[in-house]
């Protein structure tokens, strides 16, 4: 039998309170930890994630297990590497972003060269379909 609960605060018996609207709209929708320099890029853990496309040398496609409710989600995400180089990884501007993900480019930040990042991070926010 399926139920719901309703509230508008969750109270902790130590830790003070919560509005439900910081819940429902301030936390991370998914996340993950994906090595890129592996043969094949895999999630090391991830939450709300499907799998992940290898399109190539440093370019990445998480896909989402649930859709956003519109393109206009946000998703922090940070990239490193063991030879010590600095990795940038971003949205991919010649992709559009879509309710289901965005392709992620991680380029060498001395040459601005793709590059199979040994870690990549990030977390997604945004209103849920």
């Amino acid at each position: 039998m399926a139920g719901k609960i309703v509230a508008d605060t969750l109270e902790h018996s130590t830790a003070g309170s919560l509005s439900t609207e910081y819940v429902v709209n301030g936390s991370a929708k998914a996340w993950f930890n994906l090595n890129g320099n592996a043969a094949t890029p895999a999630f090391r853990d991830s939450f709300a994630l499907s799998s992940v496309t290898d399109g190539g040398t440093g370019l990445f496609t998480p896909v989402l297990s649930t859709a956003f409710a519109n393109a206009n989600w946000a998703m922090p995400m940070a990239a490193g590497s063991s030879f010590g180089d600095q990795i940038n990884a971003s949205n991919d501007d010649t992709t559009r972003t879509t309710t289901g993900g965005s392709r992620i480019n991680c380029t060498r930040s001395t040459s601005d060269t793709f590059n199979d990042a040994k870690i990549v991070e990030a977390s997604y926010f945004g209103d849920l379909a």
